[in-house]
């Protein structure tokens, strides 16, 4: 299978998963397969954040989590 799927994540979003996918020790639960996806992932957003040398970095997660918080739920179209 090589066709590619697109996610379309606000910073925010892109922010907080990031945060969660970096400070996650890997799984005991995962495969090989569901470890390797997990940090392709990582990686991607790695690429796609300037933001995550930034000196308030933290404050950003911090905000990108206060605004999904309070924003409400996506439902699909």
């Amino acid at each position: 299978m090589n066709e590619k799927i697109l996610l379309s994540l606000s910073t925010s979003e892109a922010l907080v998963l990031y945060e969660w996918l970096a400070r996650e020790e890997p799984s005991q639960h995962a495969s090989g397969a569901e470890q390797r996806v997990l940090w392709d992932i990582e990686a991607q957003l790695e690429s796609e954040l300037p933001m995550l040398f930034d000196a308030d970095y933290q404050d950003q997660v911090a905000r990108a989590r206060n605004d999904i918080e309070g924003s409400s739920p996506l439902l699909p179209d």
